[in-house]
């Protein structure tokens, strides 16, 4: 009878802690796990609590096709521009610079985010070989590809670890495509795992970050850095010249970066493409810590000449030089043109480089 009694209170102990927690889950840490606005990821994982920038997200009003909705309704248009891109596409607080492109200067695109598989990451050069190799270039025939990509994945897709795509046949790529793109990645995860481990996460994140405010006054947790800047660069209260990242953004500005075999392998990729009638334009995202180092209060990373290497090199593909606008737009006062507590741009920068982007996709 005691025996019952102790697994009955067991149980009952359990269902109660279950019921808490997704209780706690849906009133409290649901909303700062997404976060409200579309960023804070950096912020969470730092455990710390920041204030949301006076700057909020908008609507570009624009519209842009996705590569999975493509798929699955078997359309057959043609696109001015497809997209291969990275999470700066995605990543921004809800706002995607294809729409903005499309609003303010009429350019449609199609885009096709990287995929996520058991054996890891197709990457963007990956990416761009498979819709050549499958034929979608050929059938969405569009005038430029734009390759996305953050700076600090380049050289490692690009020289260091370039890989061939996988060896699939059509029906294998849109199987797993939009198997990855219509669930969120829950055939990697079963849902159950995912929603448990996002949950659990969340909870546990929450009083970590609690606690660890108290112990530590602002200084960041895990992978994150923080840095003081000597102008105001963001608009989150208290927040104004602090500049958070991760431990790798530091790591990369030390790293060399092949720029010769970056080149090398994007200009064998422009001629491939130019064959099938499409041109080659490489958009690279800076890294928020590389984007903001000239302004960085004491002890700074190296200088990392990528950019300026890039820039020197011979080329028969469209180059668009984001770093110098983004520092531009920084020297400028321009603020927020990354989320203070992300790592990803905001639409500000967006929008700077739309500008910057749409003369070459108008020719």
């Amino acid at each position: 009878m005691n025996d019952k009694r102790f697994a009955c209170g067991l149980l009952a102990l359990a269902l109660a802690v279950a019921i808490a927690s997704i209780a706690f889950w849906h009133l409290v840490t649901k909303d700062t796990f997404y976060e409200k606005d579309g960023h804070g990821d950096l912020a969470r994982i730092a455990s710390l609590d920041i204030p949301l920038p006076e700057t909020k997200t908008i609507d570009f009003g624009g519209t842009h096709e996705t590569l999975q909705h493509y798929l699955k309704t078997g359309a057959r248009e043609t696109y001015d521009v497809l997209v291969v891109g990275d999470s700066a596409s995605a990543g921004t607080g809800g706002t995607w610079w294809q729409d903005d492109l499309q609003a303010r200067y009429g350019i449609e695109s199609i885009t096709a985010l990287r995929m996520l598989q058991r054996s890891g990451y197709i990457d963007v050069q990956q990416m761009a070989r498979l819709l050549l190799d499958l034929g979608y270039i050929d059938a969405i025939h569009p005038r430029y590809l734009v390759l996305e990509c953050g700076e600090r994945m380049v050289t490692r897709h690009f020289a260091t670890e370039l890989r061939d795509p996988p060896d699939w046949t059509r029906a294998q790529f849109e199987e797993a495509y939009l198997a990855y793109r219509e669930t969120g990645g829950r055939e990697i995860v079963p849902p159950t795992t995912l929603l448990s481990t996002t949950m659990g996460a969340a909870n546990e994140a929450y009083f970590k970050n609690r606690i660890h405010e108290m112990r530590y006054d602002g200084q960041p947790a895990g992978d994150a850095r923080r840095y003081r800047l000597q102008i105001p660069a963001f608009t989150n209260p208290g927040w104004e010249r602090e500049l958070l990242c991760f431990s790798q953004d530091e790591e990369y500005l030390t790293l060399p970066h092949e720029p010769a075999a970056v080149n090398e392998n994007l200009e064998r990729l422009a001629q491939d493409l130019r064959a099938h009638g499409t041109e080659l334009v490489v958009l690279i995202l800076p890294d928020k810590l590389d984007t903001y180092r000239p302004w960085l209060a004491g002890d700074a990373p190296p200088e990392n000449t990528f950019f300026a290497d890039m820039a020197q090199l011979p080329r028969n593909y469209t180059w668009i030089d984001t770093k110098t606008i983004l520092r531009a737009a920084v020297a400028s006062g321009t603020p927020d043109l990354y989320w203070c507590d992300d790592t990803h741009w905001s639409w500000r920068a967006q929008r700077l480089i739309v500008d910057a982007l749409a003369p070459h996709l108008a020719r």
